[in-house]
């Protein structure tokens, strides 16, 4: 049903009377001195909608109006309709544009592009917040047409917009509306876009025509590698900082990196640390060579990413790997890095396997675990709380000890086959707190399973495993639903 109290578009009936006179009436009707009325085929579209609605015999007054031209999108005439947003869009015509959209004719990212080509913004506005879908070509075509305010409203709500076509075709104009429009809301942003993206034309204009600098200009110019637009910025006194090394080495561009530290950009560790996290040995070894520092956080950074020629570089000069530059090896699952370390005793601790658990590697933790990487009740209590039955598994038959956390953490996360398998070989539990927890964290198959499981301890750890899980839960809701005491 239609709501009460909404709106809707109609035609006039001055409209509808002059949709029904022949050509010799309307010429007459001209001759008063009367509004003058736009009937294009838009109107005449719609008309044929409400008309065919009419004669079928299934309009409903009350009913919702767009479900009309549903029943004519099944028929042959429906290629007639699916335009129609388009052309009222085009025309201007904001009735006709509503009263499609009312009735459930298609519309897509073309009606913004045909009110702009008609220049109608109302059009636009009422498309875009009716949650009619736009692109990158509605800019384009604003900016094709010299349309300011349509661009300005679509950029102004979150439209893309192509950078180099729009100021590539404002350059091309010379003095026009859409180059002044640009240069009044540019801003430093306008030099980074430009550079990051090559635009070395659009960046020579702004930089004589006064735009804001920024550093981030010649940071965003090294991260892309574009050497030429860097070059232009710093001899042009656009300021520089250590992020345009810090880019340059994390994406690899050694001539734009060789070039910022030979005109004096300042440079610190943290381009060492990002060439070493990227896998950029190249520019890793440029920046050792210049005297750049390498430590342990550098070491840090080649483990995290994985990037054993890195890795192998820093240990071989030096650098001082400790047990985080492991962990960060297991949490990140690269178990070439961390046996590498490991066999040039770089230590390790609880943190590489507990590491390697929360990652989900299982060759990182079974790599630890066999060559004897310290673990204790901690470590079991976390795989139990990670719902990682095949890692505590893997700790208990190397004798890692547990205790009565690892219960608490199973039944904390509702873990119930960690409890089976914990309480099956005898872990230390708190029974009463793990029932409460259980209770007060909604995991009733883990309270169930607690309760059960002292009530006949011989019963359960001879027959009770894992896989006999589902069928445990079906008795017991087959229980419940009897009304049994449970």
């Amino acid at each position: 049903m239609a709501d009460d109290n909404s709106t809707s578009a109609v035609f006039s009936l001055a409209m509808i009377s002059y949709s029904e006179c022949n050509e010799i009436q309307r010429n007459q009707y001209y001759e008063y001195e009367v509004p003058r009325l736009d009937l294009q085929q838009c109107c005449k579209a719609l008309l044929e909608i409400i008309t065919f609605n009419t004669v079928s015999g299934e309009f409903n007054p009350q009913g919702d109006r767009r479900s009309m031209c549903a029943k004519i999108c099944s028929d042959h005439l429906s290629e007639r309709y699916t335009d129609l947003c388009n052309t009222a869009a085009f025309l201007g015509h904001m009735n006709c544009l509503r009263m499609a959209h009312e009735m459930g004719c298609p519309w897509n990212t073309r009606v913004p592009c045909h009110a702009i080509q008609g220049g109608h913004l109302d059009c636009m506005i009422y498309a875009h917040k009716n949650g009619c879908p736009w692109d990158a070509e509605t800019c384009a075509t604003a900016v094709r047409y010299e349309n300011v305010e349509c661009l300005k409203y679509a950029q102004d709500n979150g439209c893309q917009w192509d950078f180099e076509y729009t100021w590539c075709e404002a350059l091309v104009n010379g003095g026009s509306l859409l180059l002044q429009y640009l240069r009044e809301n540019w801003g430093p942003e306008t030099l980074a876009t430009a550079a990051s993206g090559g635009h070395f034309q659009i960046l020579q204009y702004a930089l004589e025509n006064g735009c804001p600098s920024s550093v981030t200009a010649c940071s965003s110019a090294a991260m892309s590698g574009q050497l030429n637009c860097l070059i232009y910025l710093h001899n042009n006194g656009v300021p520089w900082d250590s992020d345009t090394c810090i880019e340059a080495a994390r994406c690899g561009n050694l001539g734009c990196l060789h070039y910022a530290m030979s005109n004096g950009c300042p440079c610190t560790a943290a381009a060492a640390y990002e060439a070493a996290r990227n896998g950029r040995s190249d520019c890793l070894m440029y920046l050792h060579l210049n005297d750049i520092p390498i430590d342990w956080y550098t070491c840090l950074g080649a483990a995290r990413g994985g990037n054993l020629n890195c890795l192998r570089y820093t240990i071989r000069n030096g650098c001082r790997a400790n047990e985080e530059t492991c962990a960060e090896a297991a949490s990140y699952g690269h178990s070439a890095c961390l046996a590498y370390l490991h066999n040039h005793g770089v230590p390790w601790d609880l943190r590489t396997c507990i590491g390697a658990m929360r990652s989900g590697n299982m060759e990182c933790f079974q790599y630890a675990v066999r060559n004897w990487c310290p673990a204790d009740e901690l470590t079991c209590a976390e795989a139990a709380r990670l719902g990682g039955l095949k890692f505590l598994e893997q700790l208990r038959s190397h004798g890692v000890p547990w205790d009565s956390r690892t219960c608490t953490e199973a039944v904390r996360y509702g873990h119930t086959d960690c409890l089976i398998y914990a309480l099956n070989r005898n872990c230390p539990i708190n029974r009463w707190s793990c029932m409460r927890l259980a209770l007060a964290n909604g995991h009733v198959d883990c309270r169930y399973y607690i309760r059960d499981y002292f009530r006949s301890p011989r019963l359960f750890r001879l027959n009770f495993t894992a896989k006999r899980l589902p069928k445990y839960k079906r008795v017991r809701a087959r229980q419940r639903r009897l009304g049994r005491r449970i």
